[in-house]
């Protein structure tokens, strides 16, 4: 959620407050206990969206960071075998394609530049079965590595699929902050002096609570926050 979206999520988190402290009261006034329950059942929707966004794609990256990190240890071995033999044999253009540090798979370079160099090292030890067999590899065996590789491939692939998920439900999640600003605006702004009367503290809470307050640099999204009226903070009216 953006700044702007969360200092807003703030002001509906006063309003809604104010809903539980009088609800006894505005169940006494159907109009206003019909878009109160409107109310509230959007900031559930909000909450509920900001929870799934939140969750998206962290399972996925997570996984492919595993796999990979499990891929570059499979194949480091094949590079130790192909390493020795191009610098026993003078084999420098060998001996160039696969120099690669795991300080420099785990840490320097980028995923696609690993996933690159992991393939590229496995090219090699198929060109040299003879060589590759002194290291106890198989055809099979090396297939097996190369598998871990695809693996990785393929989680890449997952992490694009949440990331558009992640996508939609921003675009979800923003539009249900535009919902909320409307029934407030349209609706609950329009009724509430029906409570005026007989209920001035009600009224009088309801229309402070309307007050957008910038909150600033790091909020929690509704999904990691506590069930808690936001602090008082710098104030500009609501629109």
């Amino acid at each position: 959620m953006t700044n702007k979206n969360l200092n807003t999520y703030g002001m509906f988190k006063a309003v809604y407050a104010v809903y539980i402290k009088w609800l006894i009261v505005i169940m006494t006034i159907p109009a206003l206990a019909e878009m109160f329950e409107l109310f509230k059942t959007k900031m559930a929707e909000i909450k509920t969206t900001s929870k799934a966004l939140k969750y998206a794609s962290k399972g996925n990256v997570a996984n492919k960071n595993k796999l990979l990190m499990d891929a570059i240890q499979e194949v480091l071995p094949v590079k130790g075998v192909l390493k020795s033999y191009a610098a026993k044999s003078g084999n420098e253009v060998l001996l160039a394609k696969v120099k690669v540090s795991e300080s420099e798979l785990t840490t320097k370079l980028r995923e696609d530049e690993v996933v690159e160099k992991l393939n590229a090292i496995m090219d090699e030890a198929r060109a040299n079965p003879e060589v590759m067999a002194k290291g106890n590899y198989t055809t099979e065996k090396l297939d097996e590595v190369q598998a871990a590789i695809d693996k990785v491939e393929i989680a890449e692939n997952s992490v694009d699929t949440g990331t558009a998920s992640a996508s939609s439900l921003r675009k979800k999640e923003a539009a249900l902050v535009k919902e909320v600003a409307a029934i407030l605006k349209e609706h609950l702004d329009e009724l509430m002096p029906l409570a005026k009367k007989e209920h001035l503290d009600l009224f009088d809470e309801y229309t402070a609570s309307r007050v957008i307050k910038d909150l600033g640099g790091k909020q929690k999204q509704p999904a990691d926050e506590e069930e808690t009226v936001p602090p008082a903070a710098a104030e500009t009216p609501a629109k």
